[in-house]
């Protein structure tokens, strides 16, 4: 007769070798509505990163682009605008709409922008960081 040890041992060893097989998908019970499943993600991937500076001013037309005039009479610097953001022209004064054409600001709107500075000396707007002030 075998040593208790040794019957534990090998019962161990059986029952690992008949439970590696998967599951089969049929004896999972379904998800309950008041259970979530665990939502995993891939790979770490920083988000893009954006200025943290705010400028203020009035939206002017420079050409067929919309620009900001910082202070009244004063320097008047071009905007780059995020991805999926477009000036047109509507009601004889430039619009700015946003991906899903929704007109966020105005010509002659006063406004603060979120971003920074870039390169060239215009100002970068971060996606959505438009705001029309009173």
């Amino acid at each position: 007769m075998l040593s208790w040890p040794t019957r534990l041992t090998v019962t161990l060893v059986a029952l690992m070798l008949c439970g590696c097989g998967a599951i089969p998908a049929s004896s999972v019970p379904p998800v309950q509505s008041d259970q979530l499943p665990a939502v995993t993600r891939g790979p770490f991937e920083p988000p893009p990163t954006c200025p943290a500076a705010l400028l203020s001013g009035e939206l002017v037309a420079q050409g067929e682009e919309l620009a900001i005039r910082e202070d009244p009479g004063g320097l008047v610097r071009p905007v780059r605008w995020s991805a999926g953001y477009r000036v047109h022209t509507e009601g004889g004064r430039l619009v700015l709409t946003d991906p899903f054409r929704a007109i966020k600001a105005r010509e002659g709107d006063n406004v603060a922008l979120g971003g920074g500075e870039t390169l060239d000396g215009a100002w970068g707007v971060c996606d959505g960081q438009i705001e029309v002030l009173p």
